[in-house]
Formats: structure tokens, sequence, C-alpha cells
């Protein structure tokens, strides 16, 4: 639907709640600017979160999104201590191998085999102008994210993947 879900974690409940009552299954797309920590009737009623790592490095990460990413990290930490971390995406930006590199590996380093690890390669399409200007207009090469994919399964996430 677009924005972060979490942002209406009690309307979130409600709906598992009622989902539930199906037998379907209660997944969270997130971006881990909430404290799951805080919504623990929520967290057992989700059956899993997917969780965007944008950049592992602090100031590469208030550049990029304009905020600290330390509750995303301690979310990633939580998720992972009570098994609710179903994947995490890291987008690969064509202009940042460095960076691209350092989230990988970290991530990859923290969740070993307990999760899935997508990394999505960047397109431009339908991103805002203001952001383009920071990410650009080239679509991550997939000979970029075969290197990454191949350096995370090293440093431990073996389910990793290119989408």
């Amino acid at each position: 639907s677009g924005g972060e879900c979490m942002l209406h974690a009690k309307y979130l409940e409600a709906l598992f709640k009622e989902v539930k009552k199906m037998g379907l299954t209660c997944l969270i797309d997130s971006n881990g600017s909430i404290d799951f920590s805080r919504h623990l009737s929520l967290m057992e009623l989700c059956d899993g979160v997917m969780l965007d790592v944008k950049a592992y490095d602090p100031e590469f990460h208030l550049a990029l999104c304009d905020h600290s990413n330390d509750r995303v990290l301690q979310n990633l930490h939580y998720l992972l201590k009570t098994n609710k971390l179903q994947e995490v995406r890291t987008v690969i930006l064509p202009k940042y191998p460095k960076e691209n590199l350092d989230t990988v590996t970290h991530v990859a380093q923290i969740i070993q085999d307990r999760c899935d690890y997508k990394l999505l390669r960047y397109r431009p399409f339908g991103v805002r102008e203001d952001a383009l200007e920071k990410m650009g207009h080239d679509i991550a090469s997939e000979e970029e994210c075969e290197f990454l994919k191949k350096k995370a399964i090293e440093s431990g996430a073996i389910h990793t993947i290119i989408v």
C-alpha cells in the first residue's frame, strides 16, 4: 500500500486478528523506523517481518534517509531474537559500491542463515525527483549484484537472492 504500515499498528493488530481467523499468514513490510518491541501483541499475531536495511553506516543512512538507522538496527536484532525476521532487503545503489559492500557484509554477518536476504537492484522508475539526485538514473548492474551476493553468502547469509 506504500508508506510505513507500523504507523498504524493498532489497525494492523485488528486486521491481523481477522486474517488469522481465516487461517492466513500475516507479514509486516517495514522500513524499521518504528520500535517493534513496543507492540508485543502485534508481534505475537504476525508471522514475520520483511525489514528494509537501507544502509549500515550511520552517516550514509542519514544522508540517504534524513534520519538515523539506530532504530532499524535495533529492530533487526530484536526481530532475530524473537524469531520474527522473515527477510531483510537492501537496495543496491549503483553510485555507492563501497557503501553497498559495507551494508551487505554487515547485514549478512548479523543475520547469518536465520532469514532470507534480498538484494534489490536499484531501478530509477517511480523514484521522486529529489531522491533521483542522490541515487541517480542508472540501474544497478547484474555484475555488482552478483559480487555482493557472493560476499553476503561468504559472510554467512546463505539464503541471499537478487531481485
